[in-house]
């Protein structure tokens, strides 16, 4: 199966996006084949029962075009650079040319492509989430009866570590992954006690919620309580930092320097990581931690290359404890003590960086717990 997109115009070739996610189709063909840039910037639909009658060909004599080796190399975690050398004008003998990629095996043009400008060069970002696979690159040029290969790069995703999950006192069960070197909880926590056993109490009336001085948990969102498992509970800044710990035993609410360990990792620039405010949008950091699923359209940039799986439980206000903006947003507490103020981590379906911004104790977040 071909993941395919349109090829952009050429003069937005050289910065093109391409998303590639294992698993998920992007676009189902009606005619399967490859589309090619001829030379004056028209398109050409191959249908794959031509191209399996022509000749594909390693080799390459003098009189075809030159097909280049591609570099790979990563420049941040899932992200990696493509590359293969500018050539001469395809002229009447080339009337495609790009880079092909599988998951198994040598790639051919059957596979899925990444299209050129006319004079062969081509440099493109993907951003790939894949674990324990190996991908294979190559460079290719589509004549008039045959396909010119050029040499095969190699290239290992890192595999990504699991965690051994985790009960709360409850017996919910939550996953885990290694995340940048800490353990994290893969799922939003959703206990009714702390560590101790002490119940924290479930708040309801939105007065309620905005006048309470002790911790609390609330559903999230109008008649979600079904859907809790998935989105777990929201809880108020005093049940995120009671001393009796809100997390399962061995495992903590987050600090900012872990926080800022994960978003180091997803891709905020360093430059950046201790400033307030939406960070890291231009490199998806924040996609890259929200789940492809259940977020409202359009999901900027949603990848969850890391594992993160981010899903969108909304909040509640400190102010007059309103639910709001489930199914669009994702907070979470970070455990930080500042008089009546918190420190939240951000993620919304309209934006791909990750926010970090003060609240105050009687706003309601979700939770993800590190191990400690």
């Amino acid at each position: 199966m071909m993941l395919h997109r349109t090829p952009p115009a050429p003069a937005q070739l050289r910065s093109a996006m391409l998303f590639l996610a294992l698993g998920l189709v992007a676009e189902l063909l009606a005619q399967p084949g490859v589309r090619v840039h001829l030379q004056n910037g028209a398109r050409l639909d191959a249908p794959f029962t031509s191209i399996d009658r022509v000749s594909h060909a390693q080799v390459q004599g003098t009189a075809f075009p030159q097909v280049q080796a591609v570099t790979v190399t990563q420049t941040q975690p899932f992200h990696f650079r493509v590359e293969v050398g500018g050539v001469q004008a395809n002229g009447p003998l080339a009337f495609s040319r790009g880079v092909c990629w599988s998951a198994s095996g040598d790639p051919d043009v059957r596979d899925s492509l990444l299209q050129t400008a006319p004079d062969g060069a081509l440099v493109d970002t993907l951003l790939i989430y894949a674990e324990t696979k190996e991908f294979r690159f190559r460079s290719y040029a589509i004549g008039d009866g045959y396909v010119l290969y050029g040499p095969v790069a190699v290239l290992q995703i890192p595999v990504y570590p699991p965690g051994s999950g985790v009960f709360d006192s409850e017996g919910n069960y939550y996953r885990s992954g290694i995340i940048a070197g800490h353990e994290w909880m893969l799922d939003n926590l959703r206990v009714q006690h702390y560590a101790n056993g002490d119940a924290i109490n479930l708040v309801d009336d939105d007065s309620d919620w905005h006048t309470t001085s002790s911790g609390a948990w609330c559903y999230p969102g109008p008649n979600s309580q079904g859907q809790s498992p998935a989105y777990g509970v929201l809880y108020n800044g005093y049940a995120a930092t009671d001393g009796r710990n809100v997390c399962p035993a061995g495992w903590h609410v987050p600090v900012d320097a872990e926080w800022r360990t994960l978003e180091q990792y997803v891709g905020v620039p360093d430059t950046s990581l201790s400033a307030s405010g939406v960070r890291g949008a231009a490199q998806a950091a924040g996609g890259a931690m929200k789940s492809t699923l259940h977020w409202q359209a359009p999901n900027t940039g949603a990848t969850n290359a890391s594992g993160f799986d981010a899903l969108p439980a909304g909040g509640r206000t400190y102010y007059d404890g309103n639910l709001f903006n489930a199914g669009m947003l994702a907070q979470f507490w970070v455990h930080t003590l500042t008089g009546e103020q918190r420190r939240l981590r951000l993620l919304e379906y309209d934006h791909a960086g990750v926010g970090s911004y003060f609240s105050y104790v009687h706003s309601g977040a979700s939770i993800r717990c590190v191990k400690d």
